[in-house]
């Protein structure tokens, strides 16, 4: 649901400036939506503490949950950016303490 929805852009220092993204403001203006901002130094300790059987169970989960191409699971299970994505996915749920997952 919108209505719960929270949006936050990690590495923005221009929070808040029209003239910058896009005409972010005049967005969140027509849109509804406020986007905060966050210095990614912040995430990064989450992201580095996310551990390999934590990055592997979530793309078991993921797997079960969905239906994917033989070679997207390939290239989950396998490529460093597969499983990167997977530890940015898990760090940003233990960043913000939401309940990511079933």
């Amino acid at each position: 649901d919108a209505q719960d929805m929270r949006i936050i852009r990690f590495g923005d220092n221009m929070n808040n400036v029209a003239v910058t993204d896009g005409d972010k403001v005049e967005a969140e203006i027509r849109l509804g939506y406020h986007v905060d901002n966050a210095p990614i130094a912040k995430l990064v300790p989450y992201v580095e503490a996310v551990t390999e059987a934590e990055i592997d169970a979530l793309i078991a989960e993921y797997e079960k949950l969905y239906d994917f191409a033989a070679d997207c699971k390939y290239s989950f299970r396998c490529s460093v950016a597969g499983k990167c994505r997977f530890r940015i996915a898990d760090g940003l749920c233990k960043q913000s303490r939401l309940q990511c997952r079933n």
